[in-house]
């Protein structure tokens, strides 16, 4: 199936749209779609998310209807959040943390946003260090999960490839693990010369950040 952009309601050939077409094509669809049939959700990819952010901003363009955006299937960070929320001011921005083996692992606490909660009826998630001990909390590890909910082949102590950290979310009122900070696949990384793995989603903020880069 090709990546789309999903807007809240509509017939199923409507509320799709596809991420590889032109940006200002799909803020137009995304205007298109309110008008039409009042729709103020979509769902997209963190790096797409900015890209239309990125040209509604340097355009000018409001999309002050828009209520809620969802952002799926890569790490996010906090520079990308504040971009996406600038360029949809009255909108509540929220991720989740899925796998293609598993699907919905964690989502984000509606309260402290820093904070997804984990599915713990449907998994059982360990962050494990190099040495497969469990990682105390604030200290990045390996996310290795046991699924309980696939009965026919059921994952024990699966590695997804993600490093992750776990801890308290300070809300007090959903009563689940919690990620305090999710990463994205180790193979989107540079090596340390002490042998630790600096991941992708990392490097994002510091690349941001060097003069002269446009692109990378």
């Amino acid at each position: 199936t090709r990546s789309r952009i999903i807007s809240q309601r509509g017939k199923y050939q409507d509320w799709e749209f596809d991420v590889n077409l032109p940006v200002e094509r799909q803020i137009d669809w995304l205007i298109e779609r309110y008008e039409k049939a009042g729709a103020v959700v979509f769902i997209t990819y963190p790096t797409n998310a900015v890209l239309i952010s990125q040209s509604i901003l340097e355009s000018g363009r409001e999309l002050n209807f828009m209520k809620r955006v969802g952002l799926i299937s890569e790490s996010f960070d906090a520079d990308q959040r504040a971009c996406i929320q600038r360029a949809f001011p009255n909108a509540l921005i929220w991720t989740t943390y899925s796998a293609v083996e598993f699907g919905l692992i964690a989502g984000q606490c509606p309260h402290e946003p820093q904070f997804h909660h984990i599915m713990n009826d449907c998994f059982r998630v360990e962050v494990l260090d190099d040495h497969d001990e469990p990682c105390p909390e604030g200290e990045t590890g390996r996310v290795i999960i046991t699924d309980y909910f696939n009965e026919r082949t059921p994952l024990i102590r699966y590695e997804l490839g993600d490093p992750a950290v776990l801890g308290t979310c300070p809300c007090g009122i959903i009563p689940y693990p919690a990620f305090s900070e999710i990463l994205g696949k180790v193979r989107g990384a540079l090596k340390h010369r002490s042998g630790q793995r600096v991941p992708f989603a990392q490097l994002l903020g510091w690349l941001r950040e060097i003069p002269g880069i446009k692109q990378f």
